[in-house]
């Protein structure tokens, strides 16, 4: 996780160490001058054993205090970085939580529709089936009547074979018809003639009797 400072904070450390830089300096520059006995006349130094221990134990002293001010210094810079730790986790905190909801929103939105969706899928399954079943009657159906087509087809060419045939036998019987009626009106002029024949004959006949008669 990143620590991000802000500008405010950034400035408040720098002007926190440049404090403590101010004041670790003046410390080293009194320390570094010489200390002047208030009895000696003159130049007056310190002697050189007892003046050597003081500044030991200033320098001691000034280690001491530059490390605490650089531990104060640490722990407000923690304490910063804490609080901007806390605030930026309490932010990603609520960031989380808005993208849990959202996202558990979103997701209950897509069960919904995935629900709805195999509804539809179980209910276009159901109409298949049914379309199916339809489709295999139908085509069962289309078999049999193909099949009694094939049938009424044969039995027609077999009809019309018979009517070919009737029709031939037809047109025999019309013409043997039409020669039977031929022969009938000659047979009727030739009775008709030997009618005429026979009249003339038995007029004949009746005037040889006639005839006979006046001769006896």
């Amino acid at each position: 996780m990143k620590i991000i400072l802000k500008k405010e904070d950034e400035r408040k450390l720098e002007t926190i160490s440049d404090k403590l830089s101010t004041i670790a300096s003046v410390k080293m520059v009194e320390e570094q001058q010489p200390v002047r006995n208030p009895k000696a006349q003159g130049i007056g130094l310190v002697k050189p054993g007892a003046g050597g221990e003081k500044l030991l134990k200033k320098n001691v002293n000034t280690f001491i205090m530059i490390l605490i001010i650089i531990l104060i210094c640490a722990g407000v810079g923690i304490s910063v970085l804490y609080m901007n730790v806390i605030k930026d986790v309490s932010g990603e905190k609520d960031s989380l939580k808005e993208n849990y909801s959202s996202c558990r929103s979103a997701l209950e939105n897509y069960m919904d529709v995935l629900s709805m969706t195999e509804q539809e899928l179980n209910s276009t399954s159901e109409d298949i089936k049914k379309y199916d079943t339809l489709y295999e009657e139908k085509a069962s159906l289309l078999e049999n009547v193909q099949n009694d087509l094939q049938k009424t087809s044969t039995e027609l060419t077999s009809t019309k074979s018979l009517l070919n045939k009737a029709t031939d036998n037809l047109k025999k019987a019309t013409q043997s018809l039409a020669n039977v009626t031929s022969e009938r009106d000659s047979l009727r002029t030739q009775v008709d003639k030997l009618k005429a024949d026979n009249a003339k004959l038995e007029l004949l006949v009746d005037n040889l009797q006639d005839d006979l008669e006046d001769c006896e």
